[in-house]
């Protein structure tokens, strides 16, 4: 029941019918009880002139509630009693219907999210933005996602969605087979991004793995780098608070590996 206790010729009634009832704050949130199967029906008074009355409705769902009949004074218990369990009844079936069908719809639409994000690796690149120390000798890059500005989706976006899918560990064997490729036209330390579950990925752990060729260049979040360096009083800034590593536009914008040299980045 939505809002204050209810007057007292309803609770007699209710009472009388054998029907229990609790408060809710809110349509919302009694709906939300009834989604989880903790009520059935929702009860909700309605105002007219100087009378009130009480709508019975049977949600169909969170966002959706049909009204199945008014509950008045002058109500026999027996109606009552006929007039809820309708309620009930119809709720139930429907939202099991709804349930049935989003378990059935699940599939076709992962099948289509796997497809779009299939299409989406063909084209990703990987783009690598020089880190420098303090005095601005370059001391690697790193590894950084990048999709064409075709796409309708972001390269964060790309991750996000790997990572619902659980497909980070694909993302990851592209973006390390083109490190792999590009490491020998690459000076330093490559960093790369991964998330913690992906550790166990048979291209980092595997004897025969093209990665291992570069163990002692390879950076797994290892080291913390301050990013997004702009200006030189930040650049100082974060020297003077011992960062080791900086990167950001002030000291290098990320760049493609083609034809064997690194190139700017295009847009």
């Amino acid at each position: 029941m939505v809002g204050s206790e209810p007057d007292g010729w309803l609770q007699s009634l209710l009472r009388r019918a054998g029907i229990a009832h609790c408060q809710a704050p809110s349509v919302a949130e009694a709906r939300r009880l009834i989604g989880d199967d903790r009520a059935d029906f929702l009860l909700e008074s309605v105002h007219r002139e100087a009378n009130e009355s009480f709508v019975v409705y049977a949600p169909a769902g969170i966002s959706d509630a049909i009204p199945m009949g008014t509950i008045s004074p002058a109500m026999n218990p027996a109606k009552l009693r006929g007039l809820v369990a309708h309620a009930a009844e119809w709720g139930r079936r429907h939202r099991a219907a709804e349930r049935a069908d989003a378990a059935r719809t699940r599939p076709r639409i992962r099948v289509r999210q796997e497809r779009e994000l299939d299409g989406v690796l063909e084209e990703t690149r990987v783009a690598y933005q020089p880190i420098r120390d303090r005095t601005g000798r370059v001391l690697g890059h790193e590894a950084l996602l990048r999709v064409p500005a075709t796409t309708s989706v972001s390269a964060g976006q790309v991750v996000e969605r790997a990572r619902s899918l659980g497909r980070t560990g694909d993302l990851l064997r592209d973006v390390l087979g083109e490190v792999v490729r590009d490491a020998p036209h690459l000076e330093g330390a490559i960093f790369v991004n991964l998330f913690w579950g992906d550790l166990h990925e048979e291209v980092l752990v595997h004897a025969a793995s093209p990665v291992r060729s570069l163990a002692d260049r390879l950076v797994l979040e290892v080291e913390v780098v301050a990013a997004g360096v702009e200006a030189g009083v930040e650049r100082n800034a974060l020297a003077g608070l011992g960062c080791r590593y900086l990167q950001g536009p002030l000291l290098g914008e990320p760049r493609f590996c083609t034809h064997g040299d690194v190139t700017k980045e295009v847009g």
